[in-house]
């Protein structure tokens, strides 16, 4: 890694968040950058944290350096914490019961779904459900 990019992850570090969007916005504004290679460099940053999380030194040795500020450290504005979460796959339990709930549940958010105006409930008498409450959200894709 030669100095200018040592420069610029020193730049990355120090700068708080809102002051790098606003110099990547001011930037493309002014032409001197354009967006997409901006927000490919962007992505290639979130790759390279997730290639980090999934190496096994490099989290040994984060985790020593957040047990040296207790379970929170904040660091250059942002706060990073450490703690444990279970979680549990139910596929391997073959419960033909839990089975059913979830085909159940899924029919029924497809019914949901499909509705355009309220509706008397057929499961339920004078009960009137609504339909779903769809979102909407641009997503652009980089792989």
């Amino acid at each position: 890694m030669d100095l200018h990019e040592l420069d610029a992850l020193e730049f990355l570090a120090n700068a708080e968040h809102k002051q790098l969007a606003e110099w990547i916005i001011e930037s493309i504004e002014n032409g001197e950058r354009d967006a997409l290679t901006l927000f490919f460099s962007c992505k290639k940053l979130e790759k390279v944290l997730d290639i980090l999380k999934d190496n096994a030194a490099f989290m040994s040795a984060l985790e020593r350096e957040i047990s040296k500020y207790g379970k929170n450290a904040t660091v250059w504005g942002l706060t990073i914490g450490q703690s444990t979460r279970t979680d549990y796959s139910f596929k391997a339990c073959q419960d033909p019961y839990l089975q059913d709930l979830e085909l159940k549940i899924k029919a029924r958010k497809a019914y949901l779904k499909d509705l355009s105006e309220p509706t008397a409930d057929a499961l339920s008498e004078g009960v009137f459900v609504n339909p779903a409450n769809p979102t909407t959200k641009t997503i652009i894709s980089l792989t």
